[in-house]
């Protein structure tokens, strides 16, 4: 065994991480973004299950694994979200000291930042047994188990400030502030006792080395102290090395600060820091039991240099030797050090496995761009369409091109009529356009389910937990469903309203179908049927020489122009955009915040401004054309006169108006088939999303559940077993009943009476304690008991009775004594023979 410590590793059970992030990386980031994302995933999930769940060698090898997996850990925190709600992935983990009968004590959350506290604390633990793993003898060795225990150190002091915050709930008694103070103070004592090592290898100064050993013993009183506490006391078998660690560092700073005094020919002080160590390296042998032998070196130093030192006194120097609290204090040098978490932990940074997704905070601030973009687009093209209404509605009001149309060609048919319903009947007619209406209902209703079930499955989920909740009170501890679900539910509410508003237009699309359905069905039919609806002229005639038909007919043309433009710029408002990414990822590494509003807004004008400029221009060419041609049909009517057919006119219009509701009707259906088709996948997802949830919440269910077990099992064990019930005690004797009872023996017994008498004349004559007789100086004789670190009183015997140790060859020193004191009476002959 080494004379070392580490801390065993947690040890986690395998997850499929591949559903939850394929499902939030489909519903976040497009394929384009992320080609590889099995790939990555895939590599991802093994590296997890192979540093987290497999067994690792006690190896730098070991650690580079560990510092890439936590590495990566940091990476994918601004990109994938390892959350509860956004991507529930249930980490299981055992605690690392072994205290129960029926295994190890677990928990369960789904949280990245609860993964990445556990494998923090694996790479302290793994550091620690590296470390432990060293030769003490080679330099580059000792110097890389300092650097690493420090590490260590470093690491549970940062899980010690942060580990409540990124559990969110009380962890595995491992995972304790208290626990990992104690983890932490330990690594450092450790790192001291490196350097200690260091020191005595290098033969540096004994004050510099006595120094060094003081703060090592005073770093493992501290961590002896901190594991006397109750609630963790037996939390490691090997805890009880401390003590023993401290007596033994509390001996070496003796052992080298008696070199000085020996330097200074103190002998009297150098003999009582010898006597003190020696007896404080029997004790630290007494603490370590049968780990003794891992300070036999320093025990045989310590003590031949004792048997030397006292050797010398007693032959040469007979100098008094001064009590041990009387001697000047050691002072202590800390040399080890905390070292800081840092980020990236490997020396040679790896490659971000999920490089080319974008952080979170970059993918937010595109979403509200695009949010934004299409709002403006939207806003452009509504009011883009809404000047064509307006056009279209003049042009119906004023029944161009019909009216025009009957002057040129005097047919029953107006081409512009003949050209409009043939467009309807290519799109389906009147059928297909209602079979479309009515189809809306039904991929609402279908979208409206799969959320119904999703929020099922989160009552059923708050359900179970309120009542586990009732049922074990505060034994209870992990989040609360309401605490959690509030993201999911809120999503929910915002696809529901999304979905009103989608059946509200639903509504007015079927409303605006029953006002024009007859147009609609007329249009719809072929030519024959359609011109027998049609009224027919009140007389033929044709004046295309007229000014003023030919004034109509440019005006028209331009009236096309502007539609055709209006198309053009429709498009090209759906297909403007501007590059966002490196914009927001630029203001992302200059600060941690995106101002994501004045960014968009800035390149959104600079995209949109001129297709704007192109958009106002078509409304101020149709401002003008309208007025021409109002003023052009006020003429045409004057020159037509009486020759108009004022019912032929109204079908004309009607079936006009038909043709515009028309192609309006079709493009809304398309769009609302289009609306809910996108929005399937998205509630399909949400739906996935909550699926992942509530299984990582009945994990945890399960494993808490089975820890409540464990502890049950384990206090009614533990209870115990009432004592068989004692018989009633007799009565005690009177005295007076007790000395008559005395007396009739003795004179019962005379050889008794006899016996007892002699023993109690020979007492007198034999040494304290058995005799009756006490010396004078008793309390000055009385062997001095070695102090306890940190001022306890230790009363036993300063050294056991196995263990003996020579005598010094040679005469015996005579021993001065500084008062007189009688000569003791000699002790009776019992031999029968007088002595003289």
């Amino acid at each position: 065994m080494s004379r070392l410590l580490a801390v065993p590793l947690k040890k986690s059970s395998e997850v499929d991480m591949a559903g939850p992030l394929h499902t939030y990386i489909s519903s976040t980031y497009s394929t384009d973004e992320c080609p590889t994302d099995s790939c990555a995933i895939e590599e991802f999930n093994k590296l997890r299950n192979k540093v987290c769940c497999g067994p690792l060698d006690k190896q730098e090898s070991s650690l580079q694994q560990l510092y890439r997996y936590y590495d990566q850990l940091v990476c994918i925190e601004g990109k994938l979200p390892l959350t509860p709600t956004e991507i529930p992935i249930p980490f299981k983990w055992k605690e690392a000291f072994e205290r129960s009968l029926f295994g190890r004590a677990s928990l369960t959350i789904s949280s990245g930042s609860y993964e990445k506290a556990c494998v923090l604390f694996n790479i302290a633990a793994m550091q620690s047994q590296v470390a432990a793993m060293q030769r003490l003898d080679d330099d580059d060795d000792l110097k890389l188990a300092a650097r690493l225990f420090q590490q260590s150190a470093g690491i549970f002091a940062y899980l010690k400030d942060t580990v409540m915050s990124l559990v969110g709930q009380e962890p595995t008694i491992d995972m304790m502030p208290n626990t990992l103070a104690i983890l932490s103070a330990l690594m450092l004592a450790q790192a001291q006792e490196i350097f200690f090592l260091k020191a005595s290898k290098d033969h540096n100064k004994p004050a510099v080395i006595a120094k060094i050993a003081a703060e090592c013993a005073a770093m493992y009183y501290e961590v002896n102290k901190m594991l006397s506490k109750d609630n963790i006391k037996n939390l490691w078998e090997k805890a009880y090395l401390m003590s023993g660690k401290c007596f033994t560092f509390q001996a070496l700073a003796q052992y080298y600060q008696s070199l000085l005094a020996k330097e200074a020919k103190e002998i009297g002080e150098e003999l009582a820091r010898l006597q003190y160590a020696d007896e404080l390296m029997v004790m630290a042998q007494e603490k370590l039991g049968p780990y003794a032998n891992l300070l036999q070196t320093e025990a045989d130093l310590i003590h031949k240099a004792y048997l030397a030192a006292k050797k010398d006194n007693d032959f040469i120097y007979h100098e008094r030797i001064p009590n041990i609290k009387a001697v000047p204090p050691i002072g202590k040098l800390a040399i080890a050090k905390i070292t800081p978490l840092s980020h990236p932990l490997s020396a040679k940074p790896h490659k971000d496995i999920f490089e080319k997704l974008v952080p979170v905070a970059v993918q937010q601030a595109l979403a509200c761009y695009e949010v934004r973009r299409g709002e403006i687009v939207n806003a452009e093209i509504a009011k883009l369409r809404e000047e064509t209404n307006k056009l279209n509605e003049l042009l119906t009001m004023v029944n161009l091109p019909t009216s025009l149309e009957d002057v040129c060609n005097a047919d029953k048919v107006p081409p512009s009529i003949r050209q409009k319903s043939a467009k309807v009947i290519s799109l389906g007619g009147v059928e297909a356009l209602r079979r479309g209406v009515d189809s809306l209902p039904v991929h609402y209703r279908r979208n409206q389910e799969i959320l119904d079930e999703a929020v099922r499955l989160l009552n059923e989920e708050k359900e179970s937990d309120d009542q586990l909740r009732l049922q074990f009170k505060e034994k209870w501890t992990r989040m609360a469903s309401e605490k959690l679900t509030e993201p999911l539910l809120q999503e929910i509410r915002k696809i529901e309203e999304v979905l009103e508003s989608a059946k509200k237009a639903d509504e007015t699309i079927r409303q605006k179908l029953q006002t024009h359905s007859a147009g609609i069905e007329t249009l719809s039919k072929v030519e024959s049927d359609l011109c027998s609806t049609i009224p027919g002229l009140v007389d033929t005639f044709a004046l295309p020489n007229s000014p003023i038909i030919k004034k109509l007919k440019e005006l028209l043309a331009m009236t096309d122009k502007i539609k055709k433009d209006r198309s053009d710029l429709e498009v090209q408002f759906k297909n403007a955009t501007c590059d966002m990414k490196p914009v927001f990822m630029q203001a992302l590494l200059r600060s941690d915040f995106i101002n994501e509003e004045e960014l968009s807004k800035d390149k959104l004008d600079e995209c949109f401004a001129s297709l704007r400029k192109a958009a106002n221009g078509t409304i101020e060419m149709q401002e003008k054309v309208s007025h021409q041609i109002l003023d052009a049909v006020d003429k045409f009517v004057q020159e037509k006169g009486s020759l108009v057919n004022s019912d032929r006119e109204n079908v004309l219009r009607s079936l006009t108006k038909a043709y515009d509701a028309y192609l309006e009707l079709n493009a809304n259906v398309t769009e609302g088939t289009k609306f809910y088709s996108d929005m399937t996948p998205l509630i399909l997802r949400l739906q996935q999303k909550v699926s992942d949830f509530c299984f990582a919440r009945k994990t945890e269910k399960e494993d808490l559940m089975r820890d409540l077990q464990k502890n049950i099992i384990n206090d009614v064990k533990e209870m115990p077993e009432k004592p068989p019930r004692r018989p009633p005690r007799p009565p005690p004797p009177s005295v007076a009943t007790a000395q008559a009872s005395d007396e009739v023996k003795l004179a019962n017994a005379p050889n008794l009476q006899s016996a007892a008498l002699n023993q109690a004349a020979a007492a007198q004559y034999m040494p304290y304690p058995f005799g009756m007789l006490k010396p004078p100086n008793v309390l000055a004789n009385v062997p001095y008991y070695p102090t306890y670190p940190g001022g306890v009183s230790r009363q036993q015997t300063p050294y056991p009775v196995t263990i003996s140790y020579p005598y010094p060859s040679g005469p015996v020193a005579p021993q001065y004594q500084h008062t007189m004191q009688p000569p003791a009476p000699a002790a009776p002959n019992y031999s029968g023979q007088q002595q003289w």
